[in-house]
């Protein structure tokens, strides 16, 4: 497994999707407002951390490996916030186009007594005009030339678009390059003839549901997907049960979550489409790759907030497993 590790330094990733900023307040809660009933928050801290597709590209970087992102910032201050931390991560941002009719996406979270108690989100999740969609496929078209592995981290923000989509993948197949879907939504048509995707357990269900097929496992619903989409794999990821590997031609094959003491799903799903890329790039097989994605996913569960994996993380969970 080592020497796999050691192939990730080379591999170039190309993370599209939804960039966004996560921001932390963080205190004390010791009295209920007097205006409503709602905790008032004493803020003693507050941290920005890279979100979202971002966040998935900061997880390529703790690998290793080396990763640009595409997507779409506004005209406002958290958009320098978010340009600074990616270039702060050593993440390439040529490929983030600027809109003066979007806001920068951010998710301000409340955190008292390390347990995080409210959300409020600054948004937009109507799709890219066609002056940004023309704008960013001409970005990705360049961009897919110079990377080994190809990320779609779609959050529903608007940037992952049926058109942006199919040309990526159309675009990536052609160059014989690999296309990995963390998924949103349950209309997956427009990820079809990518290489893999990971939807968790809930996400599978819908998905296969509003394709027509109606068995209620997740054995029967991962197959349909993979099959229907034209899609040579497919990994179903399931909390505590950990993995399912749907891959054409092979039983679907489970992977066990290591024991853990949970403290924060937050941006899990972002550190396995990561590994399973970078992994998958760098040659090795789909059983393996999942493998690290596991234990990937597992140390950061165990951490407050977004957080990326590093190299020696992994390397002291591969020890510890």
């Amino acid at each position: 497994m080592n020497e796999l590790l050691e192939k990730f330094r080379g591999i170039k990733v190309l993370v599209v999707g939804d960039l966004m900023l996560d921001t932390y307040l963080s205190g004390s809660v010791d009295r209920i407002s007097p205006e409503a009933p709602v905790p008032i928050l004493h803020v003693k801290g507050s941290k920005s951390v890279l979100g979202g597709a971002a966040n998935v590209a900061a997880n390529v970087i703790g690998l290793g490996a080396s990763a640009n992102v595409a997507g779409v910032a506004g005209t406002d201050r958290e958009a320098a916030d978010l340009i600074e931390a990616l270039a702060a991560a050593g993440i390439g941002s040529e490929g983030v186009i600027v809109s003066g009719a979007r806001p920068t996406t951010v998710k301000t979270r409340l955190i008292a007594q390390h347990h995080h108690f409210a959300r409020f989100d600054r948004e937009a999740v109507e799709d890219l005009d066609e002056d940004e969609t023309r704008e960013l496929a001409e970005c990705l078209d360049k961009l897919v030339d110079e990377a080994d592995a190809v990320i779609v981290s779609d959050y529903a923000k608007g940037v992952v678009t049926s058109e942006i989509c199919m040309r990526l993948i159309t675009k990536a197949n052609d160059n014989e390059i690999d296309v990995f879907v963390d998924p949103k939504g349950v209309n997956y048509q427009k990820y079809r003839s990518a290489a893999l995707l990971t939807p968790n357990e809930r996400e599978a269900l819908e998905a296969a549901r509003f394709l027509g097929f109606e068995g209620d496992t997740i054995e029967y619903a991962g197959e349909k997907i993979r099959e229907s989409l034209e899609l040579p794999a497919l990994i179903v990821t399931r909390g505590e049960r950990g993995m399912t590997i749907f891959e054409e031609g092979k039983t679907p094959l489970g992977i066990e979550a290591h024991e853990r003491k949970v403290f924060d799903v937050t941006g899990a799903g972002d550190t396995v489409i990561a590994a399973v890329a970078v992994a998958r790039a760098a040659g090795a097989e789909l059983f393996k790759a999942a493998e690290l994605a596991n234990l990937a996913a597992g140390f950061v569960v165990e951490r407050l907030g977004t957080s990326a994996v590093s190299l020696s993380d992994l390397e002291r969970e591969m020890e510890a497993a």
